[in-house]
């Protein structure tokens, strides 16, 4: 029988870190409260947003109100980002603002700071034109799209890339999509194969990752001709029952995905000859 009397708060340690993940969404107060409900036992906590404002004030996650940022502030912050992504607009550097800077600004006043120090810029980028593409997938781990390309001809190439996300997940999609694609690159030599290596891989994977965890962390721009579910991917993904759909991953033994990995992508070993 359900506890009528709850007195306990949730334990600050287990919901803390969800609870920045979920600030670094960019969830508001409410909804974070709402998806904390899904990370302690209902039946011997509880947690009330009066209460968690003041857990949240301790832990630093001030609210874009309470940051009070203006055009001075967000300045230095924006120019940095500016340097590294020459076309982003204002929605997307609001998410890097909360994300890398821990800066919480409206979308209103980045698009007032842009437009008052590079209005050419942002004049530009409205009077780009989009094709609409729809998308359905039957819910979440329907369909793995990738982009394919001539060298991952070989079996190691596709496994790699592939086989992380697998790995990561410990499940595969029930489909798997990818166009023939017909890109390729030289590097035969073996300075720049080395280069490529060892300076360009990991400097490129680091900013995969970085995108990869912005992009699936932001909401993305509200759309009536969706059919997929609208929200946050990484919130999707994680718990697709409150988005009205499903989790169609198949899942496969880790001792599977080792086997498979050092018979067709053992790791690389590299002559010093």
């Amino acid at each position: 029988m359900p506890n009528q009397y709850k007195s306990l708060l949730a334990p600050a340690d287990l919901i803390r870190p969800y609870a920045e993940q979920y600030w670094n969404m960019g969830l508001n107060d409410q909804q974070i409260v709402d998806q904390l409900q899904d990370h302690f036992d209902p039946e011997t906590y509880t947690l009330g947003l009066k209460s968690f404002k003041r857990l949240r004030k301790t832990w630093g996650l001030t609210s874009t109100r309470q940051q009070k940022h203006n055009h001075e502030t967000i300045g230095p912050a924006v120019h940095e980002i500016r340097t590294k992504f020459p076309t982003m607009g204002a929605r997307q550097m609001v998410g890097v603002l909360r994300q890398n800077y821990k800066i919480k600004a409206s979308e209103t006043l980045v698009a007032g700071y842009l437009k008052l120090v590079e209005p050419d810029a942002v004049q530009m980028r409205k009077a780009k034109k989009f094709k609409r593409r729809r998308f359905w997938a039957a819910g979440v781990n329907d369909i793995l799209a990738m982009d394919q390309h001539d060298k991952w001809k070989r079996l190691w190439s596709i496994f790699t890339c592939c086989g992380g996300a697998v790995c990561r997940a410990d499940c595969v999609p029930l489909v798997t999509q990818s166009d023939p694609g017909s890109e390729n690159f030289g590097g035969d030599e073996v300075i720049e194969r080395l280069l490529f290596l060892w300076l360009a891989i990991p400097w490129l994977q680091n900013e995969l990752d970085a995108y990869v965890e912005r992009w699936n962390s932001t909401s993305r721009r509200a759309d009536k001709h969706k059919v997929t579910p609208h929200g946050i991917p990484d919130l999707i993904t994680a718990k697709p029952e409150r988005f009205g759909t499903r989790d169609f991953k198949v899942l496969v033994p880790t001792e599977l995905l080792d086997e498979m990995e050092l018979a067709w992508a053992p790791p690389i070993i590299l002559s010093s000859s």
